[in-house]
């Protein structure tokens, strides 16, 4: 029951984490101008987030700081998951 509720708890904060990088993402393709949203989904995945900072502007920074907040969560939370996941079956046998 306790390995349940736990990774339960760590699937939730994923899935939170996980929105709000997106809504991030959603964000800045907005604040990017028109000709450039893909170019900025590009650079977004291979985390050159100092061509996203130049072609927005200042204002880029603090959404660029919690996308990778939320996304670097999300990693962790996902590489918990999977110990959480072991460790339940080990401890059930």
């Amino acid at each position: 029951m306790f390995w349940t509720v736990l990774s339960l708890v760590i699937l939730l904060f994923a899935v939170l984490s996980f929105a709000v990088a997106a809504r991030q993402a959603f964000v800045l393709w907005r604040m990017a101008p028109i000709g450039h949203r893909y170019r900025n989904h590009l650079w977004l995945g291979w985390w050159r987030f100092d061509l996203i900072e130049e072609m927005i502007g200042p204002a880029a920074r603090p959404e660029l700081e919690i996308y990778k907040r939320a996304f670097v969560a999300f990693i962790l939370l996902i590489v918990a998951g999977l110990v959480v996941g072991f460790a339940a079956t080990s401890f059930s046998r």
